[in-house]
């Protein structure tokens, strides 16, 4: 087996695609069922279901040296970040720069695991994944915001490039061949949201990902200050949260 990320020949290891500690902090035991479904924007009619339990779960091009070694490193680094996110929905309002690495750094690696181990086509380039293990960082133009969700769903995801944006009016065409290889997956775990983004070459094209609804959402990665977060003002449910994800221009040239 050649794994994903060092690309060296090993012994298979064994990655959950949800981590088991997550299974049994958030749903009591590895038995959950989840359903992975493959949407087409031209038939609303599904198609590809797979369906899982949490024990089944997983990514077999993964070697054990990475799964029990730096990836196991980014899971414990996380999993007390989380745990006080549950216990203090407050704590979303004065994360440290450590907090909220942890929690990038495991989103985004949790993203490469659901693209390249779920029944969608890849969207995530085998650089990113290259990147992670050379660097332990992400990947420049990646964006990583947090919110909170109203609907309570244990462990739940959705993948897809970002749909939309505004176009500079002399590169319409150009902005189109970079949406098209951009990616968001959102991520929801209980009541916390994450959502991993890219869009490429965003500062040297001139665009930037936003978020539309600023008072819902915190840009943990890069940081980026947002005073009008409040915590009283939540997502109904993980599709608003992921939709609530466009591309706009640093400067005011475009058409939609």
């Amino acid at each position: 087996m050649v794994c994903i990320f060092c690309k060296e020949e090993k012994e298979r290891g064994k990655e959950h695609i949800w981590p088991r500690w997550l299974q049994i902090v958030v749903e009591g035991n590895t038995k959950g069922m989840h359903i992975g479904t493959h949407f087409s924007m031209l038939n609303p009619n599904s198609y590809n279901i797979r369906i899982q339990s949490g024990e089944s779960l997983v990514f077999g091009e993964v070697c054990k040296d990475c799964n029990n070694g730096w990836m196991n490193i980014i899971e414990m680094n996380f999993k007390p970040v989380l745990l006080k996110l549950f216990s203090d929905k407050n704590h979303l309002l004065d994360l440290n720069r450590i907090d909220r690495q942890s929690i990038a750094l495991w989103a985004f690696k949790t993203a490469l695991m659901i693209n390249a181990g779920s029944n969608y086509r890849k969207i995530i380039p085998q650089s990113h994944y290259t990147h992670l293990y050379k660097n332990r960082a992400l990947i420049k133009d990646v964006k990583v915001d947090i919110a909170q969700i109203n609907e309570k769903k244990k462990l739940s995801w959705r993948q897809s490039p970002i749909e939309f944006g505004l176009a500079k009016s002399y590169e319409k065409e150009k902005f189109h061949n970079l949406l098209s290889v951009s990616y968001k997956i959102t991520m929801q775990i209980k009541s916390i949201g994450i959502r991993v983004s890219f869009f490429p070459s965003a500062k040297e094209s001139g665009y930037e990902i936003d978020f539309s609804e600023k008072n819902k959402n915190i840009r943990i990665w890069p940081h980026t200050k947002n005073i009008s977060f409040n915590l009283k003002l939540n997502y109904d449910n993980i599709d608003d949260f992921d939709l609530d994800c466009g591309i706009k221009p640093a400067h005011n040239t475009w058409q939609a």
